[in-house]
């Protein structure tokens, strides 16, 4: 019997092929069919991890969005943005906004994002996630490493903001820093970072933790401030800050943080009732950084301060520095109450220190044991050797045995002044 041929859409297919190419093929079709409506779907939904890099400048009054138009982040946006991200390298410029990702729809979250200034960037504003309405805004973040930012930064704004992150190691920034931005109603802000480092210029800049218009929730609960590695950093005002933890060189009558405004230190966490909590540690700089401290010299960590905390504690009060100096701290205003300062109670060499010198101790120890018994006992023995009767010369052997005790005292550090 002559084969047969069948037709399926462009293809052709003889009756003599096996049931196995036929399920293949159509297997294939299904396939091309499920590509098709993916890309489809794909085309008129927003977007999802996208990566927006911009280096060059975008057109006057344009925003930029994790989440929009690529590859430069133009509207429309739309729908449950996540994880997306734009960074604004050296010849980036937008005068309007920088956002991770932003949803005008009420309810939406926004999370995930991130933006990242370098260097030489000039940008209006900057969003690490923004949603309009209820919605919350959480885990967004913003570095800023370089460039200026003429207006405010705000690591989260919408319905409620937590725990998102503003980090700044350079540049300059003209308006507000703000970790998590809340527009009206009792949603909180809590649990929002910011960390300064480098030598970045905020001046103009107001910190706040959680921040709001009208809002009536809560803005101070977990929010941090790290202050790592800076010196003499001024600021317009610090607010809503639980934590704050300083990593810095240590310089006895220094000042990290100068203010031009009260900063508030005797807020309440509405949840618990916990006041202001401050760390202090230099344990990870390089070679400790600083000067020495002696008992009762003291430094400033925050000045300009306004308020009796009703609940503050030291949370790391010995500090290390380099790999010999341990210094213990205590906390508290100064004497006419308006600023916070890290006072040294004590200080004194860590116990590690004791190894530099137990190597050389017992080297030193087998050494004069060593030369005791060349100059006393083996002396003798040579002596001995070449006085028997009839001898011009002879051949000795000196054995000795012993053992040492080394006790090595702490070192201790005077607490006088030289």
């Amino acid at each position: 019997m002559p084969l047969q041929t069948y037709t399926c859409g462009s293809f052709a297919m003889k009756n003599a092929l096996s049931r196995y190419a036929v399920s293949c093929f159509s297997l294939c079709c299904l396939g091309c069919a499920f590509v098709a409506l993916s890309l489809l779907t794909a085309a008129a939904s927003p977007a999802f991890g996208q990566d927006i890099v911009i280096n060059s400048p975008v057109p006057s009054g344009s925003n930029v969005h994790g989440n929009g138009q690529w590859p430069n982040g133009a509207a429309p946006f739309n729908g449950d943005p996540n994880n997306n991200t734009v960074t604004v390298n050296n010849n980036g410029r937008v005068n309007g906004g920088v956002y991770g990702a932003r949803s005008s729809i009420a309810g939406m979250a926004v999370t995930g994002n991130s933006v990242f200034i370098n260097d030489g960037s000039a940008i209006g504003y900057v969003r690490g996630g923004y949603s309009g309405g209820n919605g919350n805004a959480m885990g967004n973040s913003v570095n800023i490493s370089g460039g200026s930012v003429t207006q405010d930064v705000r690591g989260g704004w919408s319905g409620s903001a937590t725990d998102n992150i503003v980090t700044i190691s350079g540049g300059s920034v003209g308006g507000d820093v703000i970790g998590g931005y809340v527009t009206s109603g009792a949603g909180s802000a809590t649990h929002n970072t910011v960390t300064l480092s480098g030598s970045p210029s905020l001046a103009s800049s107001w910190l706040y933790g959680g921040a709001t218009s009208t809002g009536t929730g809560d803005l101070f609960t977990g929010n941090t401030l790290n202050v790592q590695g800076v010196s003499n950093v001024r600021v317009a005002s610090i607010q809503n800050f639980q934590n704050y933890n300083f990593l810095s060189a240590f310089v006895p009558g220094a000042t990290l943080i100068q203010s031009t405004n009260p900063v508030n230190l005797g807020q309440i966490s509405p949840v618990d009732g916990s006041g202001v909590k401050v760390a202090l540690s230099s344990g990870n700089l390089p070679g400790g950084g600083g000067q020495r401290f002696y008992p009762g010299q003291s430094m400033t960590l925050i000045n300009n301060t306004i308020g009796t905390p009703a609940s503050m504690s030291l949370t790391n009060p010995i500090v290390r520095q380099g790999i010999a100096m341990l210094y213990t701290f205590t906390l508290g205003l100064n004497a006419a109450g308006n600023a916070l300062i890290a006072t040294a109670s004590s200080a004194r060499a860590a116990a590690e220190t004791k190894s530099l010198s137990e190597g050389r101790a017992a080297a030193l120890a087998f050494t004069n044991q060593g030369a005791d018994h060349a100059a006393g006992k083996g002396m003798q023995a040579a002596y001995d050797s070449l006085n028997l009767p009839g001898t011009h010369w002879g051949a000795f052997v000196s054995v000795d045995g012993g053992y040492s005790t080394i006790i090595l005292a702490r070192m201790q550090i005077c607490a006088a002044r030289p």
